[in-house]
């Protein structure tokens, strides 16, 4: 995996790819390190935040339109499919 200089929150991919932070968040539970995202985490178990990197954003796109496949009727800014 090339090293990572550059890492975008859940809000800036959300704000970027036009959809809620909440799909953002989904998609990236989704994904791994070799997919362009690493976790933050904080105190709590709960308590965490996804970084994307321009490849993990590609992901992010690329998740999101397989899942709009299988449901038709996700719009953007639903928070889950």
């Amino acid at each position: 995996m090339p090293r990572m200089s550059v890492v975008f929150t859940a809000a800036a991919v959300a704000q970027r790819l036009g959809v809620s932070e909440d799909l953002v968040r989904l998609m990236a539970e989704e994904m791994s390190d070799e997919d362009g995202c690493i976790t933050l985490r904080g105190i709590d178990e709960d308590d965490w935040n996804p970084a994307l990197t321009h490849q993990g954003i590609d992901a992010v796109q690329e998740l999101i339109a397989e899942f709009s496949q299988l449901s038709p009727n996700l719009t953007p800014s639903d928070p889950r499919p």
